[in-house]
C-alpha cells in the first residue's frame, strides 16, 4: 500500500462512507491501473469504439444509445483500446459513463483508457465497482469545470459537464478485496445480474405486448365502431379499407376550424421565465411537463402567444422528432410551444379526444409514415396534416367511442405503469446489490 497512517485511513474511509472489511485494503487507482496511451499512429485498426450509457463499450456500428464517438476520417490521433481495458469518459464518469471493453479498436483521445496492472486481480471486479453510484458520488469535487449539483427531489446528479483529469483520478482510492474474493464477487454478480437482466427483458416484452394490445384496440374501435354487427362499406381510401356504412371518409382539413404550429424563432433562456415546450413533451394521450423544462423570458413568451397558442380542447400533434404523437390540450392558461408542435382546433363535428385517438391509430399513422419517408426536412408540415384522410362517425358515437377507449386504455396504461415500476425496482435492486458486494457490506465468501 502507498500509505500507512491512521489519518489517511480516516480520510479514505470518509470518501467511501466508512465501508470495507478488515482484510480489504485501499489503493489509489494509479497503483491498480496504468493509463494506456497507445495511439493509432501508424494506423493499427479502423474499428471505431464507442462508450455510451446505454450500451457500454461497443463498436460504433453496434451502438444504440446516444453519445459515443462520432466517426472521423483521420483516426491516427485516436487512442487504441484492447479487450480488458476500462474506458472512462472523464466528462461523464460521475453519472456512470465508464465500462469494460471486450473489443480491440480506437477511441477519441478525450477518453481515459485504463489497463490493469499484473497484480491487480479481476478487471471485472473493478468494472462492477466503477458502475456503482457510490463510486460516482465519491468523485464529487474532483472535476474541473461546471459545478456538480443534485436534484432535490431524486438525489440524482443532474449536471454532468465537468472533467476529471487523470492526475486527480489516479490519486482516488478504491476498496480492494483479496484476489480470491474478487473472483468470488465477480462470479456471484455475473450470476445474479444475468438473472435480473433476464427478468427485466421478460417484463419489457410484456410491456411491448400491452402497448400493441392498446394500439390494436384503438385501431379496431376508431375504424369499426362499437357495434360488431354494423353494416360496412368501402371507405374509398385503399389504406383505410371498409368502414361502417354511416361513417364519412374525408380529408382532415374539412372538419377542423384551424391549425397552427409553435414559434419558429430563437429565444434566450431564463431560469425564472415561462416554460417553452416542444414536440418531445407531447406523449400519446397526455402532455408531459417536468421541472427541468426550458424557460424563456416573459416578454418572449408574450410575443409567441400574441401570434396564437393552443386553447383547452385543441389537439396537439408532434411534427418534428417523434412525429405523430397526439394529446388534447387541457390547460386553462397559454403555454408557449416550439414549431415542433401543431395545434389543431376541431370543428363542432369533431370530438377532440376522438381526433386524438384517430391520429394515433393506423389510419393516420400509416399516412404520416409515408409523409416522413418522402420528406427531406425531418418533419411534416401543417398542410401535410390537413391532407390526411380521416374517418368520422356521428358526434354522439364519437363520444361513446372516447368513453369506451378511455376506460379500456386506462386499464392497459395502469398495468404498463405497474410493470415499468417493477423494472425500476429491479434496476435499483441490481445497483444496490452490486454496491453492497463490491464494497464488502455484503460478503459472498
Amino acid at each position: 500500500m502507498d500509505y500507512s497512517s491512521k489519518v489517511n485511513k480516516i480520510v479514505v474511509n470518509e470518501v467511501w462512507y466508512g465501508l470495507i472489511n478488515d482484510d480489504w485494503e485501499y489503493k489509489k487507482i494509479k497503483y491498480v491501473f496504468d493509463e494506456r496511451k497507445e495511439t493509432n499512429n501508424p494506423i493499427k485498426t479502423e474499428e471505431l469504439i464507442s462508450l455510451t450509457m446505454e450500451d457500454g463499450v461497443v463498436p460504433h456500428s453496434m451502438k444504440t444509445g446516444s453519445g459515443g464517438n462520432k466517426p472521423k476520417e483521420d483516426l491516427s490521433k485516436y487512442k487504441v483500446v484492447h479487450p480488458g481495458d476500462i474506458v472512462i469518459n472523464p466528462m461523464n464518469v460521475i453519472v456512470g459513463s465508464v465500462g469494460l471493453s471486450k473489443y480491440y479498436g480506437v477511441l477519441s483521445p478525450v477518453y481515459i483508457t485504463l489497463t490493469p496492472k499484473e497484480d491487480s486481480g479481476k478487471v471485472e471486479f473493478y468494472d462492477y465497482l466503477f458502475s456503482t453510484e457510490l463510486f460516482q458520488k465519491s468523485l464529487i469535487g474532483m472535476g474541473n469545470g461546471i459545478l456538480i449539483r443534485e436534484s432535490e427531489s431524486s438525489g440524482k446528479l443532474n449536471t454532468i459537464r465537468m472533467r476529471i483529469p487523470m492526475e486527480k483520478l489516479g490519486n482516488h482510492f478504491l476498496p480492494i478485496p483479496p484476489r480470491e474474493e474478487q473472483k468470488q464477487i465477480v462470479d456471484f454478480l455475473d450470476k445474479k445480474t444475468t438473472q435480473i437482466e433476464k427478468l427485466i427483458k421478460k417484463i419489457e416484452q410484456k410491456i411491448e405486448l400491452l402497448k400493441e394490445q392498446k394500439t390494436s384496440l384503438i385501431n379496431e374501435v376508431v375504424t369499426k365502431g362499437l357495434n360488431p354487427n354494423v353494416e360496412m362499406k368501402d371507405s374509398g381510401v385503399e389504406w383505410i379499407g371498409e368502414i361502417p356504412k354511416h361513417y364519412v371518409s374525408v380529408k382532415l382539413r374539412w372538419i377542423i376550424d384551424s391549425i397552427k404550429d409553435g414559434t419558429h424563432g430563437t429565444h434566450p433562456s431564463s431560469d425564472d421565465g415561462k416554460i417553452l415546450l416542444s414536440g418531445k413533451n407531447v406523449q400519446d394521450g397526455f402532455l408531459n411537463i417536468n421541472d427541468s423544462e426550458r424557460r424563456i423570458p416573459l416578454e418572449e413568451h408574450e410575443k409567441i402567444i400574441k401570434n396564437g397558442y393552443p386553447k383547452e380542447g385543441d389537439v396537439l400533434v408532434s411534427s418534428v422528432g417523434s412525429i405523430g404523437r397526439s394529446c388534447v390540450f387541457e390547460y386553462p392558461e397559454p403555454i408557449s410551444f416550439q414549431r415542433s408542435v401543431c395545434f389543431i382546433r376541431p370543428s363542432f363535428k369533431l370530438n377532440s379526444y376522438y381526433l386524438s385517438y384517430l391520429i394515433r391509430s393506423n389510419v393516420c399513422q400509416n399516412q404520416i409514415t409515408t409523409l416522413i419517408n418522402q420528406s427531406t426536412v425531418g418533419g411534416i408540415y401543417m398542410g401535410d396534416l390537413t391532407n390526411l384522410y380521416v374517418i368520422t362517425p356521428p358526434r354522439e358515437e364519437q363520444e361513446q367511442i372516447v368513453e369506451y377507449l378511455d376506460e379500456h386504455t386506462k386499464k392497459i396504461d395502469k398495468t404498463i405503469l405497474v410493470e415499468e415500476r417493477r423494472i425500476e425496482l429491479l434496476k435499483e435492486y441490481k445497483q444496490s446489490l452490486i454496491s453492497e458486494v463490491v464494497t464488502g457490506k455484503k460478503r459472498v465468501v
